[in-house]
């Protein structure tokens, strides 16, 4: 593994995904981090790279999902800090309330996915249920991508991926995770745009009241 300091070259921006390019070569793997525009070129940006086999990408893959947990440990401490907090709603300014409203509206919906995993058959036929936190979404989108390029390179790889609260196992498919991706997509895209909806309401809101009664819960 190869890690690189402000690299620059060009890269395909609408590729990045929660601040993260990732390229999958014939036999190398670039991930690319703490992404910005190289002057005013376009297409020029400026990164840090790290370089790595497939094989230290499985692992690299695996360390993340453990700080994923460990950072959802973290992420639901500081809701639980905030809802102790009294937010001082009465004298709040208009705009300090709207961000208040909307920031409690992105953590409503990151609870929601966290407490609301799909039930799919989409591996051997056997009906369980699937994460679909961001973070899995996007572990999910680079699993079916290096396995695309695998294929299409002619080499042998075994996909991975795991039902909630079971291990990871090596006997998937691409048509399987591509299901899978298929299935959270159906239920994930909806929920985002409702939680837009939310935040463009509260943006056009002329009042506090307004404000204060806007509804931001999910599933009701």
């Amino acid at each position: 593994m190869y890690q690189l300091k402000n690299v620059i070259g060009f890269i395909e921006i609408d590729k990045v995904i929660n601040k993260i390019n990732i390229e999958i070569d014939k036999d190398t793997v670039y991930i690319r981090s703490n992404i910005k525009q190289f002057d005013d070129n376009a297409g020029l940006y400026q990164y840090d790279e790290l370089q790595m086999t497939y094989e230290e990408y499985e692992k690299y893959k695996e360390q993340l999902y453990l700080e994923d947990v460990n950072i959802l440990k973290e992420k639901v401490g500081i809701i639980d800090k905030r809802v102790n907090q009294v937010f001082d709603i009465e004298n709040a300014a208009l705009d300090e309330l709207k961000i208040y409203k909307i920031t409690k509206s992105k953590e409503n919906l990151e609870s929601y996915l966290v407490t609301h995993p799909i039930i799919s058959s989409c591996h051997g036929g056997l009906e369980k249920q699937y994460s679909i936190t961001k973070e899995k979404q996007t572990l999910l989108t680079q699993m079916i991508l290096i396995t695309q390029v695998s294929i299409n390179a002619g080499q042998t790889y075994h996909p991975s991926w795991n039902a909630q609260g079971e291990p990871c196992t090596y006997d998937w498919t691409l048509q399987e995770l591509q299901q899978l991706a298929f299935e959270t997509e159906a239920v994930v895209r909806p929920l985002v745009s409702h939680q837009q909806t939310m935040e463009a309401l509260i943006n056009e809101a002329y009042t506090k009241e307004e404000v204060i009664s806007s509804n931001i819960t999910f599933g009701e």
